[in-house]
């Protein structure tokens, strides 16, 4: 079986079909009431649902490159104005000239001609027209069109070479798929215009128009007749290392890789686009199976098979049209110069000690200077604009002045500030640390009540980052203010629905436990249990095992990882155990690593991703898996280095080693393909730090972590800090943000945390605060 077979039997394994509704990875498909059934032939309802699955697996399978998750709907509609004003700015054409178009009218009502071709009747200024002069019904001409379309392919900026790519008839078109970070449209806009047009091709380039949509693979695509493709290629093969740090690494379904980030396929032909001709191929296969009664994998795959091979499509090569031979790859050069990089990579990961203390710590002061440089200054506070961090709620992305709390907000963003300023003296930065944290304490009542127990979201980790902000800097009075808030949080009635580490009662225990050392306090232990038996009242308890339903969704199956999930709320239980002795405690923490225990997928060794998931487990059923922090491996293996610290039980200790390697094989694999963002929640930056973690905690010689994470962290000086590129972030786009948890404060803070590791992560809640000489050494 071929690697377009294998992606394609994991769509086919994550469907399921019934006679008026489908299911992807247990999401059903939109339900037609029963008096609209009733009004339906059979062949319409087919129909129906033949036309959701297309492009549900479009969505889903296509789009990102493989199958992933539930995504948002594409949100198609006006564009971002600023945006296409850049991309109208860096495309270099200057418009066409067409011929054939005949004279029906030299001069309408208000001084324009009126021409036809093809049926088409066009109204246009007589600058358009050659000749312009004496025009006479029935006259042929030439019309002038601009180097742009912005409205021909929805939510698309296009732009047409100077020789229109479809001027005749009989060519083929072949399509070069680019996925690229928002950033890089206007460049690779800019360079594929302006070379394309001086080599006198003809083209069409599309890219997408709303930057918060650059989350696909297909976010640029390059028409360009079948004839031209070597002479585009070579053109290619030179420009593409200019173009390849805005590139993301996959390519879309069914197309061929040419490289990191870019794809190629033939066009259908048929005004259908390529990936909904291939995604309709794909769901006729699955309904033909349904109506045959086949319900094994094997047995749907081949009719899936079938199916494609019924229109002359293989599976083998399913980038290609009937017959057609495969001319496509990219040239020797760029691929020479793609081993080489990655041998670099290979070759530093295996080094010790290659990358020198210095370099840490100058790009962690680079990202510092940035920041500085973008805040807006007021009566001492200090404020960014960047995304909201709405992404990790699963929304669009959102510019705007950042808010308060210490996920993505300005108190996060003062943490660092304050970090690095231990680590340099610079005054400048404690300026600006204390000034953002102030702001963060002024815009505290902005946020949401039901977040305000929370340690991400909400007022506990605003008072965590002034507690820690305050002594890093000596200010004596922002300690205060972080007391005063903590009091605040505790007469504040939160809501007792939200159980998570991110806005809920887990962390609210770690943040009150790791203040009440910091603070020297132990009343807020106190605190830290009432929260504790809240999270132990919210749990669902089946079978002895302990999870918890997200209060916005419950109907979603309970959640694994540590953002959301059963493995951040047994690390609280586990740290309340551990200040308290009391059993039940643990026991609830251990019943919440054996339910996680019970969702492991073993060939993918990794927990499932739920979110989105509904219903009761079905026997062979698929599910995506993910390697962040907030969900999957990583965040995984930090709770089970957690819970083998505190219990000394083994089968933990191996646990946290299979999450670990598969870790390590994510940053590997993304280091390799150019791939993935720097941020802490689901980036580089937060999976190489639970690798450090993981060698810290077990030793070298059990699992070898700081290798790879210094990979990653050269590679990334390597490919923005040198080049002065911005940091793509968590953010839905990809782009950059200054937050703590999506954008660059926190990656400075990785860079920094390398150069002293005795500065702590703020991906392990209660592991921040372990000796309070620490901050005044």
């Amino acid at each position: 079986m071929n690697a377009y077979e294998l992606l394609i039997r994991e769509a086919v394994a994550a469907t399921e079909i019934s006679a008026s509704r489908f299911t992807l990875q247990g999401h059903a498909s939109d339900p037609l009431s029963k008096r609209i059934r009733k009004e339906l032939t059979s062949k319409t309802a087919r129909d129906y649902l033949l036309y959701q699955l297309k492009n549900r697996l479009y969505a889903r399978f296509y789009c990102p490159g493989s199958l992933q998750s539930e995504r948002n709907a594409p949100a198609y509609g006006e564009s971002s104005a600023a945006f296409v004003e850049t991309l109208s700015a860096a495309n270099a054409g200057k418009g066409f000239w067409e011929d054939g178009w005949a004279v029906l009218q030299p001069r309408d009502a208000e001084g324009r001609i009126v021409v036809e071709q093809h049926g088409l009747r066009v109204h246009a200024r007589l600058e358009q027209a050659m000749p312009s002069v004496d025009l006479q019904a029935g006259q042929t001409i030439k019309l002038r069109f601009p180097k742009e379309f912005l409205s021909l392919s929805p939510g698309f900026y296009m732009a047409v070479g100077d020789r229109d790519l479809f001027d005749h008839a009989h060519q083929q078109v072949v399509r070069l798929y680019w996925n690229l970070v928002p950033q890089g449209a206007p460049q690779l806009m800019q360079t594929l215009t302006s070379a394309l047009n001086a080599a006198e091709i003809p083209f069409r380039l599309k890219v997408l128009s709303r930057p918060h949509l650059y989350d696909r693979c297909d976010a640029g695509v390059l028409y360009v007749d079948k004839r031209d493709f070597a002479a585009v290629m070579e053109l290619v093969s030179r420009l593409y290392a200019d173009l390849a740090p805005f590139l993301k690494s996959a390519v879309p379904a069914f197309t061929k890789k040419l490289a990191n980030g870019l794809g190629c396929s033939e066009d259908p032909g048929d005004q259908e686009s390529f990936g909904m001709h291939r995604c309709r191929l794909l769901a006729e296969g699955l309904l033909l199976a349904f109506e045959q009664g086949k319900l094994t994998v094997d047995e749907r795959m081949q009719s899936v098979r079938e199916r494609f091979m019924q229109d002359g499509i293989r599976l083998d090569a399913p980038y290609l049209n009937p017959g057609a031979e495969d001319m496509y790859r990219m040239d020797r050069v760029d691929v020479l110069l793609q081993v080489e990089a990655l041998e670099r990579t290979e070759a530093f990961a295996r080094q010790e000690g290659s990358l020198e203390r210095q370099a840490l710590l100058g790009t962690a002061q680079e990202i510092a200077a940035q920041l500085l440089e973008q805040a807006f200054r007021s009566g001492g506070r200090w404020t960014w604009m960047g995304d909201d961090g709405e992404a990790f709620a699963g929304q669009g992305s959102n510019y705007r002045t950042l808010g308060s709390n210490l996920y993505n907000g300005t108190s996060g963003i003062g943490l660092f500030l304050a970090e690095l300023y231990r680590v340099t003296g610079d005054v400048e930065l404690r300026e600006a640390a204390l000034g953002a944290i102030s702001q963060a304490l002024a815009k505290r009542q902005e946020i949401a009540p039901a977040m305000r127990s929370g340690l991400y979201t909400g007022w506990t980790g605003i008072a965590y980052a002034a507690a820690r902000g305050g002594l890093l800097c000596e200010d004596e009075e922002l300690v205060e203010q972080a007391r005063e808030l903590l009091a605040r949080t505790v007469r504040h009635r939160a809501d007792k629905r939200e159980f998570d580490i991110i806005s809920g009662s887990a962390g609210a225990v770690t943040a009150l436990l790791s203040l009440g050392e910091l603070l020297e306090e132990p009343a807020h232990l106190d605190l830290a249990v009432q929260f504790g038996e809240r999270l132990l009242k919210m749990a669902d308890r089946t079978d002895g095992l302990y999870s918890w339903p997200d209060p916005r969704q419950l109907s979603q199956r309970h959640l694994t990882g540590f953002s959301h999930g059963a493995a951040g709320a047994a690390y609280a239980l586990l740290e309340l155990y551990r200040a308290t002795g009391e059993e039940r405690y643990l026991q609830a923490a251990e019943g919440a690593l054996a339910y996680e225990e019970r969702c492991f997928v073993p060939e993918r060794n990794n927990w499932p991703d739920f979110r989105g998931v509904t219903g009761p487990a079905k026997r062979g059923e698929t599910h995506s898996c993910v390697s962040y922090w907030c969900h999957g491996a990583p965040g995984i293996a930090l709770s089970r280095l957690h819970a083998y610290e505190v219990t000394g039980n083994a089968l933990y200790r191996e646990q946290a080693l299979t999450a670990l390697r598969t870790t390590k094989q994510h940053v590997e694999r993304m280091l390799q393909e150019g791939t993935g963002n720097y941020s802490l929640c689901h980036g580089l930056a937060g999976n190489a730090e639970v690798l450090v973690w993981g060698e810290q905690a077990l030793g070298r010689e059990v699992f070898a972590g700081v290798p790879t994470a210094e990979a990653a962290a050269h590679s990334g000086i390597e490919r923005y800090a040198k080049r002065g590129l911005p940091w793509p972030g968590g953010t839905n786009s990809g782009g950059q943000t200054p937050g703590l948890l999506l954008g660059d404060a926190g990656i400075g803070l990785f860079y920094l945390r390398l150069y002293d590791p005795q500065i702590p992560s703020v991906l392990l809640p209660g592991k921040t605060i372990k000796n309070k000489e620490i901050l005044l050494r």
